[in-house]
């Protein structure tokens, strides 16, 4: 009697048709990636609208600082004072454009030319827009400057 011996046949390759179903499922997802990426909704296309958007809202916000500004430069400029000269002291503060001093007389603050009472000073000046707002202005000394406490 001869002996057989019985081998078990192993095959440890990748079959044609496991390969097959790979590469096409590959292929899906790379469809579907470059389908979201680059179509009418994809997102390099949202990618652009927002950096679109973000350029105009970064005008639109650096043209309203800007007539923010020129606005305030206008009505807030210091040009005025008590006595209406030019330049301000300690006795004479300087106010913003487009508000005049109120009751300067009865605020014992005078007429600009010579030191306010404390109590003045301590009240601050009451000071009043175009539009009857009043508001105390206080003004403050500098290092070194005479006048005022």
């Amino acid at each position: 009697m001869k002996n057989f011996k019985l081998t078990k046949n192993t095959n440890n390759g990748i079959t044609l048709i496991a390969l097959v179903i790979t590469i096409i499922v590959l292929l899906i997802l790379a469809g579907v990636t470059i389908a979201t990426l680059a179509g009418d909704n994809g997102i390099l296309t949202k990618a652009q609208q927002a950096k679109t958007k973000t350029e105009e809202a970064e005008k639109e916000e650096k043209e309203k600082l800007n007539q923010l500004a020129n606005m305030m430069g206008d009505v807030y400029t210091a040009t005025s004072t008590i006595n209406g000269k030019s330049e301000g002291n300690s006795y004479n503060p300087t106010i913003p454009a487009g508000f005049k001093p109120v009751d300067t007389e009865g605020a014992s603050w005078g007429d600009g030319s010579n030191s306010p009472s404390e109590e003045a000073v301590n009240a601050g000046l009451v000071i009043e827009d175009e539009n009857g707002n009043q508001f105390v202005w206080v003004p403050c000394t500098t290092t070194g400057e005479e006048g005022l406490i």
